[in-house]
């Protein structure tokens, strides 16, 4: 081999290492963010490559993401856990599911647990199920509210007709006197008739 084959071999394998070193995730957003792209891609080899158990290609069968979006990060020393929304094609509905995307440090490099990630499925559905309930809930309060505040403005005009009529009859003045003199109250004992309490 000549010095320029040798010199062009060792740049090659260096240039090699080097864009092989540039895919290796550094953080765990970077691993969660390749291994979520690859599903999305329907490359269930390169997840696995970023796993460090389960398979991706199961977890492919059950989930079909069309996007993905990583959320909070909860990190505590080799562990992190990232809240992760996928969306995907349910007939022809979209579909959102939310789960916790799991992963550990292993080897110098981040990687998913694909088992945790997966059981994490079912708590997701029912936080969606109870996010759903809450903007159901919303909707229903914007209605009766609205409804109210309907009935509220057909039953204001008899409301203030009530309010003037009683107004009225106070101007009138009500006075408490008794029809007869001999029904007032007596004086009470111990005082004298032009006394007051």
């Amino acid at each position: 081999m000549n010095v320029l084959s040798k010199t062009s071999a060792l740049l090659l394998s260096g240039l090699l290492l080097l864009l092989s070193g540039c895919m290796e995730p550094k953080t765990p957003e970077d691993a969660a963010h390749y291994f979520w792209k690859a599903m999305q891609n329907r490359n269930a080899e390169a997840a696995q490559k970023l796993a460090i158990d389960g398979s991706a290609a199961k977890l492919l069968d059950k989930l079909k993401p069309q996007t993905f979006e990583l959320g909070q990060v909860d990190s505590n020393g080799n562990r992190t856990s990232i809240q992760t929304t996928l969306t995907q094609l349910s007939g022809t509905e979209t579909q959102e599911v939310l789960l916790t995307t799991v992963l550990f440090y292993q080897n110098e490099t981040w990687r998913v647990s694909i088992k945790q990630t997966e059981a994490s499925l079912l708590p997701g559905a029912v936080k969606k199920l109870f996010r759903d309930l809450e903007e159901l809930g919303n909707q229903l309060g914007d209605k009766l509210g609205a409804s109210l505040n309907e009935t509220m403005k057909e039953a204001l005009p008899v409301i203030e007709g009530m309010v003037q009529k009683g107004i009225k009859e106070l101007e009138g003045g009500i006075e408490i006197v008794p029809s007869n003199p001999a029904e007032a109250l007596p004086t009470p004992q111990g005082l004298a008739e032009d006394e007051t309490i």
